[in-house]
């Protein structure tokens, strides 16, 4: 009881109180938050069915742990997504199945699904990120599809391509690495097909 962090080969597990098994394979878990690669789950109750396998009730879901954070507050973190859902079933290095879940973009509720299927893999994965869509003044409505690009274990690179009714297409390349504690940074880069001028008056 109290301010208790588990840590294995896997996963990091912070929690309030709990029974846990030494062998790993099964745990019963309050007030818990669940960290494994770039997967977050935390909620008010975790059963752990067996080694690799968890039952979270009432609880969040994101798989946009990228850096990754490794606190006990994770789960509270602003991601780009998350998934507020009543009812968890995952399996590490697998799939996590969503049961009566909302969908939120940066805390944004987008729609509501009984049933949703989501990775949940402590390797990283290259692929297309959740769209969005955005609208700025002087630069219309905007379409983005993000694309996440896993370079290695340290680094990746996250491309972004938005088209914006007003000043056609802009590219933004966003790189990042964590080499070490001590050796880490990131890099943005931004291609416009029109130059922008901030004036007010200025359409671009």
């Amino acid at each position: 009881r109290g301010n208790v962090h588990i840590k294995d080969s896997k996963v990091d597990i912070f929690c309030e109180s709990g029974t846990y098994s030494l062998g790993g394979s099964e745990a019963t878990l309050e007030n818990v938050t669940l960290l494994f690669g770039q997967t977050v789950v935390s909620g008010t109750a975790l059963n752990q069915l067996k080694e690799d396998e968890f039952e979270l009730l009432d609880g969040v879901y994101t798989n946009c742990n990228t850096v990754p954070i490794i606190d006990k507050n994770t789960g509270q973190c602003p991601f780009d997504v998350k998934i507020y859902a009543r009812k968890f079933s995952l399996r590490l290095d697998s799939y996590v199945h969503v049961f009566d879940g909302i969908v939120y973009a940066k805390e944004l509720p987008l729609f509501y699904t009984p049933y949703f299927v989501a990775p949940a893999k402590t390797k990283r994965q290259s692929g297309v990120l959740v769209p969005s869509a955005n609208y700025r003044q002087r630069l219309g409505t905007g379409f983005s599809i993000p694309i996440f690009l896993a370079l290695g274990s340290w680094h990746d690179l996250t491309v972004t391509p938005t088209w914006w009714t007003q000043i056609g297409t802009h590219l933004d390349l966003d790189y990042r690495y964590i080499y070490s504690p001590t050796k880490k940074g990131r890099a943005r880069f931004f291609l416009l097909e029109k130059s922008f001028n901030p004036a007010l008056a200025t359409p671009w």
